[in-house]
């Protein structure tokens, strides 16, 4: 039996069969229409409904969470009929159909290593920038979290091609894709400025993008984080 009150489907605003990119199109239009950027005037809710969101993201991005999840509500992607026992199911993957499945599954651990490597560099540059002679309180940078686990979840096929070509070993691809993942933010986040002005949310992110990259690039050679075009230094580019 399902539970009741919304599910993170209702979350994202899509259909319980949607696929994974139908869902990442949905997390996106939410996260750039709801982001508390964009909600100046109620910035308290829209931090709470953008965390809601990724949260839901993150479940639903992962297909062995995911099938958790449903079967949590009493959701099933497609129902089992009855079938004699050397017929396999209708929905089985086949050819090109399992490649795909396996990949994706493949991409959704990465993203799982993303996000677990991302979290602990923020943490430690939120704590290191937060101790620093006039630094600014810890939870100012803790504040900043949702934006950059966010992005840190986008265009990971992409971002790990970028990866490689950067000469990121296998046991390495994690790492370098959460380094391009901080290098694309920290470019976002220039054209941003440069838009709109520099701004104190703009400064900070800047802060913690350059020490988190520090504390990630220390697990690989320095000529491949070259190679990735090194730290942004976007506190010297935005003049901070």
């Amino acid at each position: 039996m399902s539970v009741p009150g919304p599910t993170l489907y209702d979350e994202l605003q899509v259909d319980p069969v949607a696929d994974v990119a139908t869902i990442r199109r949905a997390y996106r239009s939410l996260a750039q229409r709801i982001h508390p950027d964009h909600c100046p005037t109620d910035t308290v809710r829209a931090q709470a409904r953008m965390s809601a969101i990724n949260a839901a993201w993150a479940v639903l991005s992962d297909p062995s969470r995911r099938a958790e999840y449903d079967r949590s509500i009493g959701t099933t992607l497609a129902p089992e009929p009855s079938r004699s026992a050397d017929r396999p199911p209708r929905w089985a993957p086949r050819g090109d159909q399992a490649t795909g499945v396996r990949r994706e599954a493949w991409f959704s651990g990465l993203r799982v290593q993303v996000l677990r490597l991302s979290r602990e560099a923020l943490r430690s540059a939120a704590l290191a920038l937060s101790i620093r002679r006039h630094g600014r309180p810890r939870g100012v940078y803790e504040a900043q979290f949702d934006t950059v686990l966010a992005n840190q979840l986008s265009d990971t096929p992409e971002r790990t091609r970028e990866a490689r070509l950067g000469g990121c070993a296998p046991l390495d691809l994690a790492l370098g894709t959460a380094l391009v993942g901080l290098a694309h933010l920290a470019e976002d986040i220039e054209r941003e400025a440069a838009r709109t002005g520099v701004t104190l949310r703009h400064l900070v992110l800047a802060e913690l993008l350059d020490r988190t990259w520090d504390n990630l690039a220390h697990g690989i050679t320095r000529e491949v984080e070259v190679s990735l075009g090194g730290n942004p230094h976007l506190v010297r580019v935005l003049g901070g």
